[in-house]
């Protein structure tokens, strides 16, 4: 009786050591499942949990910083998470986007950037990231319908045949304004003078404002400049819109010529974008989930009547990451033939 008793003991410790072995080795076999489990498939489940920073690489004011923070707002609603725009000026941007670059690829660090990211891996030799292969595009938030070419009133000239003739004329001296070296309005006015034959000497100044408050000073004579920054001085009488670089004349000022019309080629200026990126290596159903809400917010009939009112001449956009990446490329191979024409170089 004894001997069965014992036998009975063993037996029942047997199967319990047995039965904690098989618990034990299940729950390795659920532990190495979910390490196993797609990096893609934890990302789509639990993104975002926290707050998302919108990197804008250039001073704060101004179009695309108006635009950043009225999308921002909308995706925060959209996301339940807060949507933090922070701006990182700098060397035509190049600063934010190096920290955007270095960013872990996880979807909490995006860049919104201008065309300046297409046009800076022509002009800087030492970047410390590379614009192809370390960012995914993954929308754009608008479109730039074109540029406005402008002249300081006190200039005898109402088109751009009479500006070209004037700078060809022996002892005049004209000059153009940008917000520095390399950006895209440098760019466009260099193209200008190439397709045009104008004769015109670059003055670079520290910003946007500066550029332009030159021009109404008449201490330079002419500039291209996207049309919300030049309007109000347009309006006033204090610049006189002569051309515009886009494909179809500005709503605005409907009598100015486009230069396609005048027989000239802008391609790489006839439209702009300001996208944003993410990280190379960001999973593909963040950047799904952030490109589906993004265009729903761009679709709405009432983001179009609050850009015609805070920044004409651009327009909601939301193409697809695929169709942006093309434009992306393309602006690319553009400006870096127009870089080569400007002999344009420098250092970040």
């Amino acid at each position: 009786m004894l001997s069965t008793i014992r036998i009975f003991k063993t037996s029942l410790q047997f199967f319990q050591s047995e039965a904690l072995r098989r618990a034990y080795s299940c729950c390795l076999l659920a532990v190495a499942a979910c390490t196993l489990l797609p990096h893609d498939s934890l990302a789509k489940d639990s993104y975002p949990d926290r707050p998302i920073v919108i990197v804008v690489p250039f001073a704060p004011g101004g179009t695309i910083d108006w635009i950043a923070r009225s999308v921002s707002a909308q995706l925060s609603e959209r996301l339940g998470q807060q949507v933090i725009i922070e701006n990182k000026p700098g060397a035509n941007g190049v600063i934010g986007t190096q920290q955007v670059a270095r960013s872990r690829a996880d979807g909490y660090s995006l860049l919104l950037v201008t065309g300046s990211f297409a046009v800076n891996p022509s002009i800087y030799n030492n970047l410390t990231y590379d614009a192809k292969k370390d960012f995914i595009p993954i929308t754009s938030f608008a479109k730039g319908t074109g540029m406005l070419v402008l002249v300081n009133p006190s200039l005898p000239v109402h088109n751009v045949n009479e500006l070209v003739t004037l700078s060809r004329q022996k002892g005049k001296y004209l000059n153009y304004s940008s917000p520095g070296v390399g950006n895209t309005i440098h760019l466009a006015t260099e193209l200008f003078k190439e397709q045009t034959g104008a004769d015109i000497s670059h003055v670079p100044y520290k910003g946007s404002a500066p550029a332009l408050n030159a021009l109404v000073g008449n201490q330079v004579q002419v500039m291209i400049v996207p049309p919300p920054l030049a309007m109000p001085f347009v309006q006033d009488g204090r610049l006189r819109a002569i051309a515009f670089t886009g494909t179809d004349r500005f709503s605005d000022l409907p009598q100015v010529p486009t230069l396609q019309e005048l027989g000239f080629e802008m391609h790489g200026f006839d439209q702009s974008w300001i996208g944003l990126f993410a990280p190379s290596g960001t999973p593909d159903p963040i950047i799904s989930r952030l490109y589906s809400e993004l265009h729903n917010i761009l679709s709405d009939p009432k983001e179009r009547i609050a850009f015609d009112n805070n920044a004409p001449g651009y327009i909601p956009d939301g193409r697809a990451p695929k169709e942006f990446s093309a434009q992306v490329l393309s602006d690319m191979k553009s400006y870096s033939r127009i870089v080569r024409i400007a002999n344009v170089s420098s250092e970040p």
